[in-house]
């Protein structure tokens, strides 16, 4: 028994030690390990904080369109044509007054956009596009600019290019620009000098990306818009009020009320300013007066004053309907790209229509 209790005794204390020996070594580790300092690694190499950058985008924005195909028509309007009083050249030519009868207006419009860089601190995009005006006549009593018209209509072919540089997290930089060539591509000359049909546009702009639903910029515009060449002040204001009211404005070139029905359905009330000058190629055959010019430009420009409905048909397949009126602001003859407002050949007055266009197209995520 004696021996029992002494082997007990010797195994208590054995087990002891080996606890005691083992508690220690884990208050040791404890006590190093508080001692550590991650601060210490900071001698091994700098940690730097990830730079962030604003986005162009704004909560419910109607999406981009990548891809677009659409189709316009105007209805008819009446067209009368006089010499402009103010014009040596027009004087000396004998050009003669016109009336004439437009009974349709209408012509494809095509257009994509290919993201070039995509990168948070920088996007850049490349657009090309395609619009023409085919003209159909009533009665063009033989006058030599309808009979140009409604043979060949008008086209504009050209790219755009689009630059979105954040600077921060709040400021960024925009810019565009743009060529396009106006013309209604009769080829009627022996010779065809492109730069005639040539019209540069560009813009640039400072702004500030206040939160996920306010965007706004200024800057200035090179555009002609207007019919000539311009030099105007630009506003952007992208603004999200809530779920179902925001705007998107360009101005002056353009205006959007935006209405949200739903996240894939978008009805938007405003206006947009569109023109550009085309170069018209006479006809071998003209009379009126123009016989004695080999070129001429047409200075066009309107408000479009458009009611605009769109909805996803499927996920990134967006139909776009639209509607208003085509309020003329000028469509006047000149000799020239460079001719300056207020010496025009003919000075042109024309109606009001309304007009609808419909268009398919491929959106951005």
């Amino acid at each position: 028994m004696k021996k029992l209790n002494l082997y007990h005794l010797l195994i208590w204390v054995v087990f002891s030690i080996a606890t005691f020996q083992a508690t220690a070594q884990v208050e040791e580790e404890e006590e190093e390990f508080e001692e550590f300092d991650p601060n210490e690694f900071a001698d091994y190499g700098d940690v730097e904080e990830t730079k962030r950058f604003c986005t162009q985008k704004v909560r419910n924005l109607t999406p981009t369109k990548l891809i677009s195909i659409g189709y316009e028509v105007q209805l008819p309007f009446d067209i009368t044509s006089a010499p402009d009083p103010d014009s040596e050249a027009a004087e000396a030519s004998d050009i003669t007054n016109g009336e004439g009868e437009v009974q349709l207006v209408h012509g494809m419009q095509l257009a994509a956009n290919f993201p070039v860089i995509s990168k948070s601190s920088i996007i850049v995009n490349l657009a090309l596009n395609y619009n023409e005006s085919l003209f159909i006549f009533n009665e063009t009593n033989d006058y030599n600019l309808y009979n140009n018209f409604d043979r060949y209509g008008l086209r504009t072919a050209g790219f755009t290019a689009t630059m979105f540089k954040p600077l921060n997290e709040t400021n960024f930089i925009y810019a565009q620009g743009s060529a396009n060539v106006n013309n209604n591509f009769t080829f009627a000359q022996d010779e065809f000098d492109l730069s005639n049909s040539l019209t540069y546009s560009g813009a640039v702009a400072f702004g500030w990306k206040k939160s996920d639903d306010f965007l706004w910029a200024v800057g200035a515009a090179r555009t002609y818009r207007g019919g000539q060449l311009l030099y105007i002040p630009l506003l952007i204001f992208n603004r999200t009020f809530n779920d179902r009211w925001g705007t998107e404005l360009a101005l002056p070139a353009l205006g959007h009320l935006r209405r949200n029905i739903s996240p894939k359905s978008i009805l938007r009330l405003g206006y947009e300013i569109v023109g550009n000058s085309y170069f018209i190629q006479n006809l071998p055959d003209a009379s009126g007066g123009l016989q004695d010019f080999n070129e001429l430009h047409l200075r066009r420009s309107e408000i479009k004053a458009q009611l605009i409905y769109e909805r996803s048909l499927k996920d990134f397949i967006w139909i776009s309907f639209q509607g208003g009126v085509r309020f003329n602001y000028r469509f006047n003859v000149s000799e020239s790209l460079d001719t300056e407002s207020g010496d025009f050949l003919i000075t042109n007055e024309i109606g009001n229509p309304l007009y609808f266009g419909i268009s398919l197209n491929l959106v951005s995520p």
